[in-house]
């Protein structure tokens, strides 16, 4: 089906789509970076930059960080070298990622046409998964990169002029690498699902192996992506077996896994994966469950022929794979997360255009695409002041800026330390640069004798865990959210 529109039509879908890039990148610094995950990676990346270790991240001075491989960390640890060490730093370095990931769904699904590379990319970038994830400090937008990388550089190898098959064959095995040092095997897992499947459905095991440089390929993520590997293991051992045999094995097959080192299993019913889905790809996921539905009253019930944007059965089974392989390898695993969907919104976004231009057709921008695609990025800027409160109060930041204030006005800066009792949030590692330690109730008396400034923060309800020898040679000083700091009485 050819699809006439006039430039006017496509300037509409170009303004949605750089209207949303605006309000993501203009927003990325405004908010303070909140507990426990984006303020843990945000200071694993803080320290990162700080020591000069790009082998090893830590999660303690000293101590290895082996949840995950570096490639977001790395990322996260020069964009603070350019740009120092804030919000909008730590959070490009996931906004980036995706931002490369949107533009290789529009290269492919340019050379079907404009328009639908133009659709594609607005329905992508507008999902509440892609958006969300573009501005919060995670590891998953270095993931899905690396795997939209593959799958669009095998399907160009696939399909492209012979002169830029080779170009893109290799390209392949650079988004499996970036996989492999983003998130670890389950990169390969992702992509090489729904291809093998794919592969075995169409029958073209022969073309497939003669598209693809295999040999140089395999070995050019190897030469990538292993040597960091082999440099982790023999700077910390240990961390091989953590790694592949926990967190790619225990993890998924446990339920409420307790070998997890740095947090907990995230324990859900099976199945979760596809909730998670229809929150990530929303809103586009519920206009789509309308839109087969529609289609399938159409068909059944009107006896109306509708035809496809494509009849390429091979690019719509690859595209039904890649969109559904996250959801299917993950339904029998008992620990996920919501974020284990992004690798196949890009694939969803593809299709969901062939879907829409069904009932488009040669029609102007209309209702189906106009309210789902302003939704998010709108939405978010009505929130912003939640948003804003929200992340707030799950961060340290106030606390940490009240504790420097009150230490310069003491003119006690060399000798101020900063104490949390019990448990010291990671947001309060990152903006007091590393300086907030940890301590019990035992280790407090022992600080107070000593001839320096001290502070200390503790939760709110825990104040009465204080002893009254303890209690009386502190003050008040200000108190936010769930925690109260308090000041050594010299």
């Amino acid at each position: 089906m050819k699809l006439t529109w006039l430039n006017s039509q496509r300037r509409f879908i170009s303004v949605i789509i750089y209207l949303t890039i605006f309000i993501r990148v203009l927003t990325l610094g405004l908010y303070a970076v909140a507990d426990r995950t984006e303020a843990r990676y945000a200071e694993i990346g803080r320290k990162m930059a700080e020591t000069g270790d790009w082998i090893t991240p830590q999660i303690d001075y000293g101590v290895p960080f082996w949840g995950k491989p570096p490639l977001s960390t790395w990322l996260t640890a020069a964009s603070f070298k350019v740009f120092s060490v804030n919000e909008f730093a730590a959070r490009l370095s996931s906004f980036l990622p995706i931002l490369l990931a949107s533009y290789l769904v529009y290269l492919l699904a340019k050379s079907k046409g404009i328009n639908y590379a133009l659709v594609s990319t607005m329905i992508l970038i507008t999902t509440l998964g892609f958006f969300v994830s573009s501005g919060a400090v995670m590891t998953d937008p270095a993931l899905v990169l690396g795997t939209t990388l593959s799958m669009v550089g095998f399907w160009q190898a696939y399909r492209s002029e012979p002169n830029a098959v080779r170009l893109w064959g290799y390209l392949f095995f650079v988004g499996l690498a970036i996989g492999l040092l983003a998130k670890g095997p389950i990169g390969v897992v992702l992509v090489f699902l729904p291809l093998t499947i794919w592969t075995i459905w169409q029958r073209n095991l022969p073309t497939v192996w003669a598209q693809l440089p295999w040999i140089e390929g395999i070995l050019l993520t190897a030469l990538i992506a292993v040597p960091w590997y082999l440099l982790a293991e023999a700077k910390t051992p240990g961390f091989l077996d953590y790694f592949i045999v926990g967190e790619h094995w225990k993890r998924f097959v446990e339920k409420g896994w307790e070998g997890d080192l740095y947090g907990s299993g995230h324990a859900h019913p099976y199945g979760m994966i596809w909730v998670y889905w229809l929150l990530a790809a929303f809103p586009w996921s519920l206009l789509t469950l309308g839109l087969v539905g529609k289609m399938i009253w159409q068909v059944k019930v009107k006896q109306t022929k509708l035809t496809l944007l494509t009849s390429d059965q091979e690019w719509l089974s690859y595209l039904l794979l890649w969109a559904l392989a996250p959801m299917v390898f993950f339904t029998p695993s008992a620990n996920i997360l919501w974020t284990y969907v992004l690798p196949g919104l890009p694939a969803f976004a593809l299709l969901l255009a062939e879907l829409l231009l069904i009932f488009w057709q040669d029609q102007p921008v209309n209702k189906y695409v106009i309210a789902p695609a302003l939704l998010i990025p709108l939405l978010f800027l009505f929130a912003l002041p939640i948003v804003v409160n929200v992340a707030n109060q799950n961060s340290q930041k106030y606390i940490v800026s009240r504790y420097q204030q009150s230490c310069a006005e003491w003119g006690q800066g060399s000798n101020c330390q900063l104490f949390y009792v019990f448990n010291r949030p990671y947001s309060a590692e990152f903006y007091s640069s590393g300086q907030a330690k940890q301590v019990e109730m035992h280790d407090i008396a022992p600080l107070l004798e000593k001839n320096s400034h001290n502070y200390f923060v503790i939760r709110t309800d825990d104040i009465k865990a204080f002893p009254p020898e303890i209690a009386s040679q502190l003050n008040r000083v200000d108190q936010y959210s769930a925690y109260t700091l308090f000041a050594q009485v010299n």
